[in-house]
């Protein structure tokens, strides 16, 4: 009888060992053994979030363009200028103002040098000559090239050449402008224009 006792007291031990041995096995699958220095680092990668509604960053605003005509007009860059006219378009047939050079015998009174000039002055003021008058005005620039004459006057004696009377009422009508480093194109009528050379 003592020896039956004993034989189940060593199966009970048994049965405890096998059933804390087995949760100990299971516990090391699920935790795998840590050697001192050998620790794995993990990174932890920074996550943006992403908006619901992504929008495109706004251009930079203060340059008109063609797509946006309501931008805001840059600084002028005709203040301070002074132009002289070298070509009139008309109709499709360019040519050259008169008086010119090869006139100044028949309108020796006239200084050709002076003659079809636009100076743009400070502020939104101009100033200029025909082939005779003394001229003046106001005007106003928007994008993305469109100039508008809003006062308009000057001096009124007779012109002696047919592009003098030409030079003024066009000019009140210019309604676009194309300028490059040197020259600036005044387009009135549509298509007709004058072209002047930065002098």
């Amino acid at each position: 009888m003592k020896k039956i006792i004993k034989k189940m007291s060593i199966s009970i031990l048994l049965v405890a060992a096998i059933a804390a041995g087995g949760c100990s096995e299971r516990e090391s699958l699920q935790d795998p053994v840590k050697i001192p220095g050998k620790e794995e680092i993990v990174a932890e990668t920074p996550v943006t979030p992403v908006p619901e509604n992504p929008t495109v960053e706004d251009e930079p605003k203060g340059t008109p363009t063609a797509e946006d005509p309501t931008a805001p007009v840059p600084d002028n860059f005709l203040v301070g200028t002074k132009w002289k006219l070298i070509e009139i378009g008309i109709a499709g047939t360019v040519r050259a103002p008169e008086p010119n050079q090869s006139h100044s015998q028949q309108y020796y009174w006239i200084d050709l040098d002076q003659c079809y000039r636009i100076n743009f002055d400070t502020g939104n003021t101009l100033s200029g000559s025909t082939s005779t008058n003394e001229m003046s005005g106001k005007y106003e620039l928007s994008p993305p090239s469109t100039i508008r004459i809003t006062e308009w006057g000057g001096t009124k004696i007779g012109e002696l050449h047919p592009d003098g009377k030409l030079f003024w009422d066009g000019v009140r009508l210019v309604h676009s402008y194309y300028a490059t480093d040197t020259t600036l194109k005044l387009v009135y009528n549509e298509t007709d224009y004058f072209l002047f050379e930065l002098r």
